[in-house]
């Protein structure tokens, strides 16, 4: 007698499933930089802005009370989980894209004084997982903003974490 039990096993389901959720889930929001966590775990962790809005697109912190600020901590995507950024021997084998299109490659952080936005750091070419700003004057400040005007190829600004001192 044949055993036909485990056949369905082996087959692909061919269909498309549908469900709604309600509310909807926002995996991407902004209050993933200040959660305290730089990377995925149970949740993404992660900012990621609209890729139909071109850029530059802005990210904005902002507290009841004025803060003296002198050091700023940025944690960009750099794709450290896709399997093309392994590393091996011989390295000519296991070399990657670099810098990797996901990455933050132009920004500009700002501070509000009033009504006015004024330029703290504006840095260009950038490649880097994690930067850290340290300010030659510390800054009062009730707002933040981290404004990303260019990525090394994706359409979309991601930013793992915001640390502000």
């Amino acid at each position: 007698m044949e055993d036909t039990v485990g056949l369905h096993y082996d087959r692909k389901v061919r269909a498309t499933l549908c469900c709604g959720i309600s509310p909807g889930s926002k995996p991407y929001g902004g209050a993933n930089v200040i959660n305290g966590i730089s990377r995925a775990e149970d949740w993404p962790n992660i900012w990621i802005s609209d890729p139909g809005n071109g850029f530059p697109q802005d990210l904005t912190l902002h507290w009841d009370s004025p803060r003296n600020i002198s050091k700023i901590m940025l944690t960009f995507d750099t794709d450290l989980c896709a399997p093309d950024r392994c590393f091996g021997w011989p390295r000519e084998a296991y070399r990657f894209p670099f810098p990797v299109p996901e990455c933050v490659k132009d920004y500009r952080i700002l501070s509000r004084k009033g009504e006015n936005w004024e330029e703290l750091i504006s840095i260009e070419s950038n490649y880097h997982r994690r930067r850290v700003h340290r300010l030659e004057i510390p800054v009062q400040t009730e707002e933040l903003r981290v404004e990303i005007l260019s990525t090394h190829g994706s359409e979309s600004a991601r930013i793992y974490e915001v640390r502000v001192y």
